[in-house]
């Protein structure tokens, strides 16, 4: 059976996202009434939302002894868990499959690397060492 964990979620991220959208309608307001800025908010304000949902359709899901990672459409890694080495804690801004700034680092045995950012991470690393209870936790409390 598969086991599912949606990735956190990070409430400064979305504030950001929010904060960026609202700078660039604001310039809306002090102009006068016009149907094409109405529309702009509109578009804005669609595609705010649209960001923002989009960062809760990341998931990790274990089948087996393969961790699938999921971000929407866009991006879909399979891991075997097998070959996972060790699993870092990491506050990482780059580029990942992560909703959260709180995040895991997963190495794997042939050099590769996978950041996560599972709700559950106790739980999401109990699931991962109980099918490869070779994997090496480091930086944990």
């Amino acid at each position: 059976m598969d086991k599912v964990f949606r990735s956190g979620v990070s409430t400064g991220l979305v504030l950001f996202i929010l904060f960026c959208y609202t700078i660039g309608i604001i310039p809306l307001f002090f102009v006068s009434f016009s149907w094409f800025g109405v529309f702009l908010i509109l578009m804005c304000s669609t595609l705010c939302y649209f960001n923002i949902r989009f960062l809760y359709t990341c998931r990790y899901i274990i089948s087996g002894t393969k961790l699938t990672v999921v971000f929407s459409v866009i991006y879909h890694q399979r891991i075997d868990i097998m070959k996972i080495a060790r699993i870092t804690p990491t506050r990482t801004l780059l580029s990942a499959p992560a909703a959260s700034i709180d995040r895991l680092r997963i190495y794997m045995s042939n050099g590769n690397e996978a950041i996560v950012s599972p709700k559950d991470k106790n739980g999401f690393i109990n699931e991962l060492i109980g099918i490869n209870p070779d994997i090496v936790l480091e930086g944990f409390r």
